[in-house]
């Protein structure tokens, strides 16, 4: 019998725009599971920022669900952007964005 690997862990970072960007896609035929999100501010003003959740692409007119919004992050400071596990089931798409251009860094443990 083959193995196949029933868990697939992934890392993601990304600097946030002040638009919603696209940061992750749950694959056809898989689920996900988004175990932490952490927001860390790298300016010295606070920052807020928005997690959004969306079964059909937003970027063609679909609305949002939002998992958080506005949470506002400390200058130089980080935060955890969610509590507990948050699932993704398949052709979900995942997006953030923050109040200034690359002022918040975003990683994601899936």
């Amino acid at each position: 019998m083959a193995t196949i690997p029933l868990n697939r862990f992934r890392r993601i970072g990304q600097l946030l725009d002040t638009t919603p960007t696209l940061i992750y896609q749950v694959p056809f035929d898989r689920a996900g599971i988004l175990l932490t999100a952490l927001g860390t501010n790298t300016t010295p003003n606070a920052q807020t920022v928005t997690i959004s959740v969306s079964t059909i692409n937003p970027l063609n007119g679909e609305s949002y669900i939002d998992l958080v919004k506005n949470i506002e992050i400390g200058a130089f400071d980080a935060a955890h952007l969610t509590i507990g596990k948050v699932v993704l089931t398949d052709g979900d798409f995942l997006f953030a964005q923050c109040s200034n251009l690359s002022a918040i860094s975003l990683t994601l443990s899936i």
